[in-house]
């Protein structure tokens, strides 16, 4: 299964961006596991979290975003719990 990886930050204040951002990941599926969230990968959600990168980027954050797999199975199983 194919998945995004996202990994940001944002300056403390004002916290409003934070929060933005933070409800945006959860609106759009995703999960954080330990310090990056994960989404299933779609051509819809990955356009999204292309405009959420810029959104955290104006608001003096950087964001790295990964498309790719999980190493194995069990690594995989670990991100569908939660």
């Amino acid at each position: 299964m194919k998945w995004i990886f996202v990994s940001y930050t944002v300056p403390a204040n004002p916290s409003r961006a934070r929060v933005f951002i933070w409800r945006e990941l959860r609106k759009l599926g995703a999960i954080n596991y330990q310090t990056v969230w994960v989404l299933p990968y779609s051509k819809d959600i990955s356009d999204k979290i292309q405009n959420l990168k810029k959104v955290i980027e104006n608001c003096g954050g950087q964001a790295l975003l990964v498309e790719g797999k999980v190493s194995n199975k069990q690594e995989e199983e670990k991100v569908i719990i939660i």
